[in-house]
């Protein structure tokens, strides 16, 4: 949708407030945001990303937002993904509304579209503090003042997981904590602005619990300072709990170790070093 100064001051005329912010990185769907902090949205509604009604499947003319028009909201950032949108307000809240079909808008349950603006679920942020969004077609990504945390699918890679997977809700990224700035997303890249210098270890990011797999400290490119104990390139020859990663006996023989002390225990099994066993017959727990 393009639209020339002349057509927004006939468009908005009546309203009595001017634009503050224009956003089209839609597909075939705009935002404005004006002076008097309404939302407007107008193009194609076939995902919800109007955020209006289900009921709607075009909007010719801009048309408010539902339910984010109320002054106390206080909008922050505003991203546009190709079918869904994510909004944080400066109360530290974050809505969504839109395509949720590949969990685009973290959200685990049924609904693959959210046609109004409803309340994320950030509980997995711990609290901290949201600095910046990002969108792209099929993720999202939010940058806290701890971490970079992403949602949606990641079969390109671009997602900031090690993982190719689609995930439904909020996880940590692989970037670990750092002093990061801004978040920028294309379709199949992201690009992350930062303070610090950026270095892996093992394609992790320095800061994150993989690099050096966990046994040891990336101290510049490719660069390990392994723990005592621990050898080899990346300090790959690490240990979980005294045992040798490639023991049989690692995490007592119900799991793998992925990461120096860090066990992933098989079904039915649980605790630190996979030594609780726990399933349910019958409603009893055994």
């Amino acid at each position: 949708i393009v639209c020339n100064t002349t057509d927004f001051k006939t468009l908005f005329s009546h309203e009595n407030s001017t634009i503050h912010d224009i956003f089209a990185d839609g597909k075939f769907f705009a935002l404005v945001r004006q002076h008097n902090r309404q939302l407007l949205s107008w193009g194609l509604n076939d995902f919800g990303q109007l955020g209006i009604s289900k009921n709607i499947t075009q909007m010719d003319t801009p048309h408010p937002v539902s339910s984010l028009n109320i002054h106390h909201y206080h909008i922050d950032k505003i991203a546009l993904g190709k079918e869904h949108v994510l909004v944080s307000t400066f109360s530290n809240e974050l809505y969504g509304w839109g395509s949720n079909d590949k969990g685009q808008l973290g959200q685990e349950d049924d609904y693959h579209f959210r046609y109004v603006p409803i309340k994320l679920d950030t509980s997995n942020f711990k609290g901290s503090r949201i600095k910046d969004i990002a969108t792209n077609r099929f993720g999202s990504l939010v940058l806290t003042d701890e971490y970079i945390y992403t949602t949606g699918d990641n079969s390109n890679k671009h997602l900031l997981r090690s993982s190719g997977t689609t995930s439904k809700s909020w996880t940590e990224s692989i970037m670990g904590n750092g002093d990061f700035k801004n978040l920028f997303m294309g379709d199949e890249t992201t690009l992350v602005t930062s303070n610090e210098t950026f270095f892996q270890c093992n394609f992790n990011y320095y800061r994150h619990h993989g690099a050096c797999y966990g046994g040891g400290t990336c101290d510049s490119q490719d660069s390990c300072d392994c723990l005592p104990g621990v050898n080899g390139p990346s300090c790959f020859n690490y240990k979980c709990f005294g045992t040798n990663k490639n023991n049989g006996n690692v995490c007592n023989s119900h799991g793998t170790c992925p990461y120096q002390d860090t066990c992933v225990c098989d079904a039915y099994y649980q605790g630190n070093e996979c030594d609780v066993h726990n399933y349910t017959c019958y409603d009893v727990n055994f």
